[in-house]
Formats: C-alpha cells, structure tokens, sequence
C-alpha cells in the first residue's frame, strides 16, 4: 500500500480504531474534567494523520502480501470486493470522504460568519476608552486568579452583544457596552472569567490548530466530530476555571440562561440556533458541578498511550 488511497484508507482506519480505544480510556478511568480529556482528543486526531507516513517509511514491508495474511483489518481485503459495478473500497471512501467535507464545511462556514461577525462588531462600533473600574478591576483579579497578566479590554459601543477573545499572537478581550449593563455584576464576573481562560490556556491558538487538523484531514469524518468534541471541551473547560475562579458556577450559568431564553443567539459570541442546545448542555454541567482535575494530560501519560495504540495500529492495520 503506496498510493494517495491507501494511506487515506489507512489514515480513516487509524482514526477510528484510536477514536474508540480513547473513547473507553476517557469513560472506564474515568477522565471527567474537559481539560484532562482534550490532550487525548488531540492525540486522537495526530496519530491517524502521522502514523500511515510513519509505518510507511520505517516499516515498508507491511505492504506485503505475508503482512496482509495476519492484519485484522488489513485494508488489501478491502480491494477485491465489489458492490455491482463498483469495487466497495471506493464506494466506502467516497462516501465517508463526502461526509467529511460536509461537516469541515459547515463548521467552516459557522465559523467564518462567526468571524465576520466579530470583525464587523470591531470595525463598526466605536471603541471606548472609559472601560469601567469594576472590569478592569475583575479582569486583574482573574488573570492574577490564572497566573498571567491582565490581557487587555476593548470596549464597543453600539446595540450588539458582544463578548469574546480574539487575538492569536496578542490575546485582547472584546465586549460591549450593551454586555455591561445586560448582566449583574456576579453574572458578569462569571463571563469574564470565561473569557480570561481563554486567554490563559491560549485557546485561540489551540483552535487555529484544531483547525489544521481538520483541514489535513478533509476525507476523515471521524476526526471532523472529535475535533467538534474538543472545540467543545475547550468551552467547557473555561466554564469550569470560571466557576473554580468565580465560586459561583450560577452565575454563569444564569448568564448563558439569559441568552437561551431570549434566543440572543449572538449573545457571548455564539451564532444560530443550533448553538443553543450546546449552551444549555454547558449550563447543566455547571449547575451539576465541576469535575475535579485528575492530572492525566501530562506528557509522559500521552506519550505512554500514544506508544500502546501505535502498537495496537501496527499490528492491526
């Protein structure tokens, strides 16, 4: 297996025989708290997409006939079968690389609307000086809270809600004028907090990566819905380091309800409405409680399950 549609094949395999053995290693430890659980939806979306080059280049006599024999889920078993006309390999590829363009697509296009979005808000709404002493105030505390220094606040003026960090070399926190009046001061401080680990953990960096993963891996849809399910981490995560923060996971909470029961889809830097259902899941998991940190993302763990299922890969694949 040489060509352009053997590795893809190998690489959907790979992705999805690691999206299950990270799967039950998150559920049967259990690993609980988002944080501990998006360095192994990382390594789930890297290994596919390196390990075929990397088998391929060491090992280059596992393209042979004798290694095929004892693979289980040697893909040259594949290339024989027909569905009619159409051998089933291509079929079976054509159907899960147009399902993986359609998901990278439309989450794609959600986030260049998105994007523009903020653009929009940042060029068109004037920005202010006179940023209230309680935010400066809040956002010190946090970021001291966080270890980091107080990244700095635009203010907007104008009618949209806006509330989000952008910046991939120079974290800013951006938000309206409209926010600040919208949210009580406990509500607000929980929405900040949000905001500001973003900035600590450099999120926005950890999404532009997610986001050539994805693109890498075009024709895989099982890495298109784990890299949705880390994005999501990403956010509930930073919804825990704000109630850790804040000591008042209701705020928040009642926070993201006021954006839900009014349908201000916008409202903290979220668009459609197909946003909402996420929402009311994160308000659930802050109501129930914060799962503790159990430390399982370090190095030598990731490495040491990295190493088990390139094993596992070499010898199935």
């Amino acid at each position: 297996m040489t060509g352009p549609l053997d590795l893809a094949a190998e690489s959907l395999i790979h992705g999805l025989v690691t999206a299950v053995t990270i799967e039950v290693l998150i559920r049967r430890v259990p690993i609980d708290a988002p944080g501990d659980r998006f360095p192994y939806r990382v390594l789930t979306l890297v290994l596919p997409l390196v390990l075929p080059l990397v088998f391929l280049w060491l090992t280059p006599w596992r393209a042979s006939d004798a290694f095929a024999d004892v693979a289980l889920l040697s893909i040259d078993r594949w290339w024989p079968i027909r569905l009619g006309p159409v051998p089933l390999h291509v079929l079976a590829l054509s159907t899960l690389g147009a399902i993986g363009i359609w998901l990278l697509a439309h989450d794609l296009w959600s986030g260049a609307r998105h994007w523009w979005h903020d653009r929009h808000a940042a060029r068109h709404h004037r920005q202010r000086t006179d940023v209230p002493a309680e935010v400066t105030s809040a956002i010190a505390q946090l970021a001291s809270h966080g270890g980091i220094a107080p990244p700095p606040v635009v203010l907007l003026d104008g009618s949209a809600a806006v509330l989000h960090c952008r910046g991939l070399r120079d974290p800013r926190v951006y938000m309206s004028s409209l926010v600040i009046d919208r949210l009580p001061a406990d509500e607000l401080a929980g929405a900040l907090a949000h905001e500001v680990s973003h900035v600590a953990h450099h999120d926005v960096a950890r999404i532009w990566g997610l986001t050539v993963l994805r693109v890498l891996q075009w024709f895989n849809p099982v890495a298109q819905l784990v890299a949705r399910q880390a994005l999501q981490e990403l956010e509930w995560r930073a919804d825990a380091d704000a109630a850790r923060a804040t000591g008042r996971p209701g705020a928040l909470a009642r926070a993201l309800l006021s954006c839900v029961r009014g349908r201000d889809t916008e409202f903290l830097g979220l668009l459609g409405k197909g946003r909402v259902a996420a929402l009311e899941r994160r308000c659930r998991r802050l109501l129930a409680g914060i799962p503790a940190r159990a430390r399982l993302g370090r190095a030598a763990d990731l490495v040491a399950v990295g190493a088990a299922i390139s094993v596992l890969l070499f010898f199935v694949v």
